[in-house]
């Protein structure tokens, strides 16, 4: 894949750091806001001759030898490497390390936070992401970001804040209308949730988080047929043979709360063939072949749940309406 290098110098020399932006098809790829760093960057062989990529230095406040500001971009690319490996203990050693070498740089902090948050350090990672919105100078990417954390730890009024000032200052980011309508949701505020959700998506369409979050809605609110609607538009967006496992089985419980059966059946083993093999997804499937007529079936994917979840509530109901209907046919003469 081509790739590009555009020089832009940001500041003078004696500013202390050159910036550079790297922008590539196959190295740097902002998507959804994120940054992501191909592997094969390392191995280009270019030479930047001053450089900061995008996780850059913009926020340097005081002077710096441009040795450690290239250093600490090496660092940072090869936590990025260890990231994209499923490597998270490499990466956060190695963002620890280029935080110390270039502490004002807020993509780095942010990286570092990231790997925090994985880890489960979330109070350390909040932390972190704090300190890298302020060095951003209120960059509304890294904002969202910091309230996706404040989410994730129960602080819905922090990150009910952060969405409204985002949207408010009039950037249009779908991230931040997700924000605010997945706090909305856990507000059990289904309506205002819903017209964040179709906000995010009027900015971008394709929006598989967004599009599920709105079929979930619909679907726990007695309205799957809106719910189907969405799914199967999320499901266009994907190669037949990849429509992830938690779509298909979402459509499945559309389609049998529908009474559309065989779909119903065909989109739950689709699921579980595709490795969702949980109690649920086979006493859904129980369900829909029991109401489908086909017993031999319904009881074949109620054992299997059961064997999962031997307390699993609903499988058990179902396994004892299968027994009490096998003892009155057997009473047919």
């Amino acid at each position: 894949m081509d790739m590009e290098v555009g020089v832009v110098f940001a500041s003078p020399p004696t500013a202390g750091c050159l910036v550079i932006e790297l922008v590539s098809h196959c190295a740097s790829e902002r998507r959804d806001g994120r940054i992501a760093f191909s592997r094969s960057l390392c191995g280009l062989g270019c030479v930047l001759i001053v450089a900061s990529i995008p996780l850059g230095c913009s926020g340097l406040s005081r002077r710096q030898n441009a040795n450690d500001v290239v250093s600490a971009r090496q660092i940072a690319l090869r936590g990025l490497d260890a990231v994209q490996a499923q490597q998270w203990e490499q990466a956060e050693q190695l963002f620890a390390k280029a935080v110390d070498v270039c502490p004002a740089d807020e993509r780095v902090r942010w990286r570092y936070a990231e790997a925090l948050w994985h880890r489960g350090a979330k109070a350390e990672a909040i932390e972190h992401m704090q300190q890298a919105a302020r060095l951003s100078g209120g960059d509304p990417e890294l904002l969202v970001h910091l309230g996706r954390m404040y989410l994730g730890n129960d602080d819905l009024p922090h990150a009910l804040r952060i969405a409204n000032q985002t949207i408010d200052s009039g950037h249009q980011l779908a991230d931040a209308y997700r924000l605010r309508g997945d706090v909305l949701v856990r507000q059990a505020k289904w309506h205002e949730a819903l017209a964040d959700y179709h906000a995010a998506l009027s900015i971008r369409e394709t929006y598989p988080e967004v599009q599920m979050a709105v079929s979930r809605v619909y679907f726990e609110h007695g309205r799957p047929q809106r719910a189907l609607s969405t799914l199967l538009t999320l499901a266009q967006s994907y190669p037949s043979a990849h429509v992830p496992t938690d779509v298909l089985y979402l459509e499945g419980l559309a389609y049998k709360q529908l009474r559309r059966y065989e779909p119903a059946i065909s989109c739950l083993a689709q699921a579980e063939a595709h490795g969702m093999k949980t109690a649920d997804v086979y006493f859904n499937l129980a369900e829909a072949h029991y109401l489908a007529g086909d017993g031999t079936n319904a009881g074949l994917c109620l054992r299997r749940a059961l064997e999962l979840r031997p307390q699993h509530v609903a499988a058990r109901q179902l396994s004892q309406q299968l027994q009490r209907n096998r003892q009155m046919a057997s009473l047919v003469p």
